[in-house]
Protein backbone atom coordinates (compact mmCIF):
# COMPACT_ATOMS: atom_id res chain seq x y z
CA UNK A 1 0.00 0.00 0.00
CA UNK A 2 2.84 2.38 0.76
CA UNK A 3 4.22 1.92 -2.76
CA UNK A 4 0.82 2.62 -4.31
CA UNK A 5 0.35 5.76 -2.20
CA UNK A 6 3.86 6.99 -2.94
CA UNK A 7 3.58 6.40 -6.68
CA UNK A 8 0.21 8.18 -6.89
CA UNK A 9 1.48 11.23 -5.01
CA UNK A 10 4.75 11.23 -6.95
CA UNK A 11 2.82 11.15 -10.22
CA UNK A 12 0.65 14.04 -9.05
CA UNK A 13 3.72 16.03 -8.02
CA UNK A 14 5.33 15.45 -11.43
CA UNK A 15 2.18 16.66 -13.19
CA UNK A 16 2.07 19.79 -11.02
CA UNK A 17 5.78 20.56 -11.42
CA UNK A 18 5.62 19.99 -15.17
CA UNK A 19 2.63 22.30 -15.54
CA UNK A 20 0.57 19.47 -17.02
CA UNK A 21 -2.24 19.63 -14.48
CA UNK A 22 -4.98 21.86 -15.83
CA UNK A 23 -7.87 23.19 -13.73
CA UNK A 24 -11.15 24.52 -15.04
CA UNK A 25 -11.98 28.20 -14.83
CA UNK A 26 -13.33 28.97 -11.36
CA UNK A 27 -12.11 25.72 -9.78
CA UNK A 28 -11.00 26.13 -6.20
CA UNK A 29 -9.06 22.84 -6.21
CA UNK A 30 -5.41 23.26 -5.51
CA UNK A 31 -2.69 20.66 -5.18
CA UNK A 32 -3.47 20.02 -1.51
CA UNK A 33 -7.15 19.32 -2.15
CA UNK A 34 -6.34 17.10 -5.12
CA UNK A 35 -3.78 15.09 -3.13
CA UNK A 36 -6.29 14.60 -0.30
CA UNK A 37 -8.87 13.33 -2.79
CA UNK A 38 -6.39 10.93 -4.38
CA UNK A 39 -5.41 9.57 -0.96
CA UNK A 40 -9.05 9.19 0.02
CA UNK A 41 -9.87 7.37 -3.24
CA UNK A 42 -7.01 4.92 -2.64
CA UNK A 43 -8.10 4.22 0.93
CA UNK A 44 -11.77 3.85 -0.04
CA UNK A 45 -10.80 1.39 -2.76
CA UNK A 46 -8.72 -0.69 -0.37
CA UNK A 47 -11.19 -0.58 2.52
CA UNK A 48 -14.29 -0.84 0.35
CA UNK A 49 -16.13 1.97 2.17
CA UNK A 50 -16.40 5.75 2.21
CA UNK A 51 -14.04 7.53 4.60
CA UNK A 52 -13.37 11.14 5.45
CA UNK A 53 -10.19 12.83 6.61
CA UNK A 54 -10.35 15.85 8.85
CA UNK A 55 -8.55 18.89 7.58
CA UNK A 56 -6.17 19.99 10.37
CA UNK A 57 -5.78 23.41 8.79
CA UNK A 58 -9.52 24.11 8.89
CA UNK A 59 -10.71 22.90 12.27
Amino acid sequence: MALAAWSMMHGLAMLIIGGQLQTREGDQCGPQQISRSIGRFLMEGILGKNISFSDPGHE
